[in-house]
């Protein structure tokens, strides 16, 4: 009867020993919001929560050059971003937006919010495609009986990969390996969001920002991300003519506006 006693004993404690060694859940990325009900962790959308109707306001400055003028302008915006319409097609979903900060880069005085296409495909690659690609891309995406092959579009305005870690590179396949670090997304995490933002409830913890910089010979855009919120803060310079944009998130609205 030893035997059988002393065989129990070790896997016992074998057992015990697995049980002390089991590692700790780790905790999200400072700033990322709990997953929804039936979301998977992984797949992007608790780090940029596009519920429809959700909505980010973006105010600062823009300077620009009028046309057929050498006379530099400043302006100051206020520029809204708005979820108007989701559409899921196996792996791919899309969401219809109004006002992307990206519209920026390119101010003229009196230009309205242009609509767009954020494209999922897979888990955390998101694309936010030219407003000139947006319209033909929908009606196919709407479409129940396309199966949706073939579909090309031009570089898009902002790529995503979620959630983001520092050190990221991403963009087109033949610019990866660029050592002057041009024509890729490029991630750094260092600064935290240390400005109010109107609707965005306090947090013991900092909310942990991330840059992508994309350098590239006609300007250098630089977007700050906060996993959770979105797009936080948006630059672009232009390396010819005279222009520049600068705008800050200051209000927040993370669904639907309430019925009146």
């Amino acid at each position: 009867m030893k035997a059988p006693a002393l065989m129990l004993g070790l896997a016992l404690a074998v057992l015990a020993a697995g049980c002390r060694h089991a590692p700790a859940p780790q905790p999200l990325p400072l700033g990322t919001a709990a997953p929804a009900p039936g979301a998977r962790p992984d797949d992007g959308t608790a780090a940029f929560p596009l519920t429809v109707g959700a909505r980010w306001v973006y105010q600062g400055t823009v300077k620009w050059t009028a046309p057929n003028s050498s006379q530099l302008r400043t302006d100051t915006v206020t520029w809204t971003l708005e979820v108007l319409e989701k559409t899921v097609r196996g792996h791919v979903t899309g969401w219809r937006l109004r006002g992307a900060p990206t519209d920026l880069a390119g101010y003229q005085a009196g230009m309205k919010p242009a609509e767009h296409v954020l494209l999922q495909a897979g888990a955390g690659k998101f694309y936010l495609l030219d407003a000139e690609d947006g319209p033909h891309l929908w009606s196919r995406l709407t479409n129940p009986h396309d199966d949706l092959p073939g579909i090309e579009f031009a570089e898009p305005a902002l790529q995503l990969e979620l959630p983001l870690r520092d050190g990221q590179v991403f963009g087109e396949t033949s610019q990866l390996c660029r050592l002057d670090r041009s024509y890729c997304w490029h991630v750094t995490a260092g600064d935290t969001l240390d400005w109010p933002v109107q609707g965005l409830p306090d947090t013991a913890a900092p909310r942990q920002l991330y840059q992508l910089a994309y350098p590239s010979l006609p300007d250098t855009t630089t977007v700050w991300f906060c996993h959770g919120v979105g797009i936080v803060r948006f630059s672009c310079r232009h390396h010819g003519s005279p222009a520049e944009t600068d705008v800050r998130l200051v209000e927040f609205h993370p669904g639907p506006l309430p019925a009146r």
